[in-house]
C-alpha cells in the first residue's frame, strides 16, 4: 500500500493508489457484504468511486490543493476530530505551529488545542469540556436573550471563568501561542439573522468578553463564524 491506514488519514494521493493495487480484494469484499449491509457497501462503492473520479480532474489549481488533502473513512482518532475548530486550526496554522480555539456552541465551552505536525495534518493535543461556561448565556442588549434553561451571564462574569479555564490549559501548551474563538449555537443562529449594524453589536458584546483575555477572532474579524464557513470549516 502506498500509505498505512492505521485508523487515522492518508493524503488523498495515497488513497487513490492503495484503491487502485487493491481494487479486486475491494470490489470482493464489498460483494461479500451481508444482506443487512447490502446499502452501506454500495454507499461505499459509489463514495469510493466519486473519490477517484474527483481526484482525476485535471487543473492548476485543483493539483494543487490535492496535494495537500487528506482522505480518512474514521470519524475521529486519538489526534485528530471532526469539529468545527479542526479545519479552523488548517487555516490559521502553518506546519509545527499550535493554537488553542474555544469552541463556543450551544452548551459549555470546549477548550481545543491543536498542532500542526510536518505534513500540515491537524493534531488534537487537548479537546476538554468543562462544564462551567456558555457564550450561549451573553446577553446582546435588545437583540438577543438566552433562552430557558439558559441563563444570563454578566460579560465579565464570562470573562472570569473563561480566563481561570484558560489559565489552567495554556501553562500545557505554551502561554505564548494563539488563541482564537469561533461562536455557533443559538446565539449564532441570533447572529445570522441580524444586520450588518446589529452584527457589530453582537460582536462589541462577544468582543467586551474575550478581548480581554487575549482571545482574537477566528477570521481575525468576527467572533462568528456564519453556518456556510462552518461547512466549509467542518
Amino acid at each position: 500500500m502506498a500509505s498505512p491506514y492505521e485508523n487515522d488519514i492518508i493524503p488523498y494521493a495515497d488513497f487513490c493508489q492503495n484503491v487502485a493495487a487493491h481494487r479486486s480484494e475491494i470490489e470482493g469484499l464489498l460483494d461479500a457484504a451481508p444482506e443487512e449491509d447490502r446499502g452501506m457497501a454500495e454507499a461505499c462503492r459509489a463514495t469510493i468511486a466519486t473519490l477517484e473520479s474527483v481526484f482525476a480532474l485535471r487543473h492548476p489549481a485543483w493539483d494543487e490543493i490535492k496535494a495537500s488533502t487528506f482522505i480518512s473513512f474514521v470519524k475521529s482518532t486519538k489526534t485528530t476530530n471532526t469539529s468545527v475548530t479542526s479545519g479552523v486550526a488548517s487555516q490559521a496554522l502553518e506546519p509545527g505551529e499550535r493554537a488553542g480555539i474555544l469552541n463556543c456552541g450551544t452548551g459549555p465551552v470546549k477548550f481545543q488545542f491543536y498542532q500542526t505536525d510536518r505534513r500540515g495534518v491537524v493534531r488534537v493535543l487537548e479537546d476538554s469540556k468543562p462544564k462551567t461556561v456558555s457564550m450561549t448565556s451573553l446577553v446582546v442588549p435588545g437583540l438577543y436573550e438566552p433562552a430557558p434553561p439558559a441563563v444570563a451571564v454578566p460579560a465579565a462574569e464570562l470573562t472570569r471563568q473563561l480566563g481561570e479555564q484558560l489559565a489552567e490549559r495554556l501553562p500545557r501548551h505554551g502561554n505564548d501561542i494563539l488563541v482564537l474563538a469561533c461562536i455557533t449555537g443559538l446565539i449564532r443562529a441570533a447572529w445570522q439573522r441580524s444586520g450588518p449594524e446589529q452584527r457589530k453589536a453582537f460582536d462589541q458584546c462577544a468582543r467586551a468578553v474575550l478581548e480581554p483575555l487575549g482571545v482574537e477572532p477566528w477570521d481575525g474579524e468576527s467572533y462568528f463564524i456564519s453556518q456556510e464557513d462552518e461547512g466549509r470549516s467542518t
